[in-house]
């Protein structure tokens, strides 16, 4: 039996840009191990993340500058490649291309001349003529190509659950999370809040005053952790972003938070298709909040939920690489 083959991601993550295009690339890499080898090239890497990336089996190579000679320099002869990131345009593309190598671009963004051969967008209703391509690129487009691990599966509802999960993001630069712990504290119904704060999180010493009988602050989870959390919620308020695929993959009511720009797009989407009970686009106010809170029903959203997103995505991108490699 032959080796597997090595994917090579290139992406970075820290306490500025968040954690989002390590942990998309993460649950891709989680879809296509062990039939592929899979390593991680980022520009200065925290201890912490190369820790939770040797724990999945990925291996790190730390990139001493984000210039694309340094990383071209470290591939070998027609490497597959999957790039992650906003700083990744046309140029680094094409000396990318012109190296040999064969390129799968993560995008969300829609914007400049792409070169890749691959680019998968698991934003909904996105089509071609959005992009400029050429004529070779294939593209993965919407719900059937979520970036979703496979531990996330259709659950059965909590609605007696005492639990509410609240998850903004890895950095969470605004701390929004600290504002929203507190209104939900708040509320008459004494929920337990669950408040996942990623390891790029400054915020953390924030949270010290907030009652810590109905408050836990949780870090540092593994997938298998965040999929069980979300099992246990009765309902949660997240960031338009995986996160909120990897809960409506599994079935529960949340509140959406747009938390960056580039999730209009998701935002929109949950909205229009009432996957979510609501969306904000900013911090809305205490009054506003607590409103919304107050029509939440035990099953809202799942039924679309379901329809969206089944959990197969990792058959179709195990298909979709083993293509790639196939000559």
């Amino acid at each position: 039996m032959s080796a597997p083959k090595t994917i090579f991601f290139r992406m970075d993550g820290g306490p500025q840009i968040g954690l989002g295009h390590i942990m998309r690339c993460l649950a891709l890499a989680e879809m296509l191990m062990p039939g592929f080898t899979c390593t991680f090239c980022i520009h200065q890497p925290a201890e912490a993340i190369i820790r939770l990336l040797t724990q999945k089996g990925v291996s790190v190579l730390p990139l001493a500058t984000q210039d694309v000679a340094e990383f071209l320099a470290l591939l070998p002869a027609n490497s597959l490649i999957v790039l992650d990131g906003y700083h990744f345009g046309e140029t680094c593309q094409r000396r990318i291309k012109a190296a040999g190598h064969t390129l799968v671009f993560i995008d969300d963004l829609m914007t400049g001349h792409q070169v890749a051969d691959v680019i998968i967008n698991h934003t909904p209703g996105i089509t071609a003529d959005r992009y400029q391509a050429e004529p070779y690129t294939r593209f993965c487009f919407g719900t059937v190509y979520a970036l979703v691990n496979p531990v996330f599966q259709p659950k059965p509802l909590q609605p007696e659950s005492p639990y509410v999960l609240l998850n903004l993001g890895g950095a969470d630069p605004q701390n929004m999370s600290r504002q929203l712990a507190e209104w939900l504290l708040q509320l008459p119904d004494q929920l337990v809040i669950r408040v996942v704060l990623g390891s790029a999180n400054v915020h953390v010493p924030t949270f010290a005053c907030l009652p810590a009988d109905r408050m836990l602050i949780l870090q540092n989870l593994s997938v298998e952790d965040m999929a069980r959390e979300m099992e246990a919620c009765r309902y949660a308020i997240l960031s338009c972003s995986t996160v909120s695929y990897e809960l409506a993959t599994i079935g529960r009511p949340f509140i959406g938070m747009q938390t960056a720009g580039n999730q209009h797009y998701l935002a929109d989407f949950f909205a229009k298709e009432k996957l979510a009970v609501h969306i904000f686009t900013e911090l809305p106010d205490a009054a506003c909040f607590r409103e919304v809170l107050a029509t939440i029903r035990p099953d809202q959203g799942v039924a679309a939920q379901r329809r969206f997103l089944d959990g197969r995505s990792a058959e179709r991108f195990r298909a979709l690489f083993d293509h790639l490699t196939a000559n």
